[in-house]
């Protein structure tokens, strides 16, 4: 079923097909999922459209802004800032001062990891733990006594409220369910919801993504070059485009596995305007996994974060995928949920699906772990025990020696800080491939595209 949300026409922007996939099956399409028939965690429901300001204004027309409101962010006092704007009314010397906040973060980094049993990757100290383990900072509020009683009191506070980029309420009758708040002249929902605060969700509201992507702007853009050169249409209106797409491009009928466009393209390191391609590290680290498959440009593109680089993932994963044979499994059905990735714990929904398979949790269990382990504010941080209990057990039960199955629970735990959620990984590399498409079969239209792109 496609998930239209008004005209394309009036939006004028390519939409991402996106539909339900059969009940009670794992698999997920798009950016909506269907875990299980007993799912009843809400939905992540993303849009990326050429024009997201074109789409929101038209879900107001259609629905009435009492039905459609933007998402609230709340902006706090943040403690490097807030150091220097008391100690400058304070008159202390910006060079010592800046001293103090260049070196704070870095000295309570690893003391704060180890509390938590971080061993890799990258982990942002809270404020907190950057006054109580930074030897430096503890000094200059212990010879500055007035700045650390400001600060004390100050930090972590609201100091402003702005706009979620992309987030949206809808729902009907929003005024009457919520004290919609007026900023800037826009009325707007007064809670937020993000990785590290979730208002909306636990009371029964769905937050909308509506983000603006330049990428299908310049797809459009490619088209439109392609029907004037190729198919005589010297005036190519957006229905044009579109059927052209859906000829093509779309997800229904494109070629995943044209091996020609892997090579030419992601192999040969031709990267002009491929989305998700445009920083050097990630084009270098694509040239040596040589993606053959959608899959495998989502694994890339997931492991290329901060998190996954400064622990080595990506050195393993290449070497794992240039020597699949050497790649030990825990089990069968832990070959079947991590082969893709050559053993690696790349996607978020594989830790849910392991759960599952391994530990005997229901599938809403592995998906509420896979919440617990990768995203903050969820309120839900007290099951996380009650789950690891029934793991192991689990996994015990189905003849897992309980040693092999407490280092899988902390293989969860350790992948969890970077895993990625796969049903956005191959969305966009949906989007990435359709670009290489263009690129290699219509080289001249594509570097058009691109061109009138960056000279705007």
């Amino acid at each position: 079923m496609e998930f239209t949300v008004a005209k394309i026409e009036q939006l004028k922007n390519i939409e991402i097909n996106i539909r339900q996939v059969p009940e009670g099956t794992q698999e997920r399409v798009g950016e909506i999922s269907v875990y299980n028939r007993n799912d009843t965690s809400m939905p992540d429901i993303d849009f990326d459209v050429s024009d997201s300001m074109a789409l929101k204004e038209r879900l107001v027309e259609m629905w009435g802004e009492d039905c459609v409101a933007p998402i609230s962010n709340w902006n706090t006092l943040q403690l490097k800032s807030l150091i220097k704007d008391i100690s400058k009314l304070h008159g202390i010397p910006f060079t010592e001062v800046n001293a103090v906040t260049s070196t704070m973060i870095r000295e309570a980094t690893p003391a704060a990891k180890q509390r938590h049993g971080i061993k890799a990757g990258v982990y942002a100290p809270t404020w907190e733990e950057v006054m109580e383990f930074s030897a430096t900072l503890q000094s200059f509020l212990a010879k500055y006594p007035d700045v650390k009683a400001r600060v004390e009191g100050l930090v972590g506070q609201v100091r402003s409220c702005s706009r979620h980029a992309g987030g949206v309420v809808v729902a009907e009758n929003l005024d009457r369910h919520m004290p919609l708040i007026n900023s800037g002249g826009v009325r707007q929902s007064p809670w937020s919801e993000g990785q590290n605060v979730r208002h909306l969700e636990p009371m029964g509201f769905i937050k909308f993504d509506l983000l603006g992507l330049s990428t299908l702007k310049m797809m459009e853009g490619a088209i439109e070059h392609i029907l004037r050169r190729h198919h005589g249409n010297d005036n190519p209106t957006f229905e044009d485009v579109l059927e052209y797409y859906n000829t093509n491009l779309h997800p229904d009928v494109i070629d995943f596995d044209d091996q020609e466009i892997y090579k030419n393209i992601f192999h040969a390191g031709k990267w002009a305007g491929v989305f998700q391609f445009t920083e050097q590290g990630a084009q270098d680290f694509c040239k040596r996994a040589k993606p053959t498959s959608i899959v495998d440009i989502s694994a890339v593109t997931s492991i290329f974060r901060p998190g996954p680089l400064s622990a080595g993932v990506d050195t393993d994963y290449v070497e794992a995928k240039n020597h699949p044979q050497y790649v030990s499994y825990l089990s069968e059905e832990a070959r079947e949920i991590t082969e893709e990735t050559f053993g690696f714990l790349i996607f978020q929904e594989q830790i849910a699906l392991l759960a599952h398979k391994l530990g005997g949790l229901t599938l809403d269990e592995g998906n509420m772990l896979r919440k617990v382990l990768t995203k903050k504010g969820t309120g839900k941080g007290g099951i996380k025990t009650k789950l690891r209990v029934k793991f192991v057990d689990g996994c015990v039960t189905n003849g897992i020696d309980r040693e092999a199955a407490q280092n899988l629970w902390d293989k969860f735990e350790f992948f969890s800080g970077y895993g990625f959620n796969k049903s956005h990984a191959v969305s966009y590399s949906i989007i990435s491939f359709q670009c290489a498409w263009l690129w290699n079969y219509y080289p001249s239209e594509w570097m058009a595209a691109f061109l009138q792109k960056h000279t705007k």
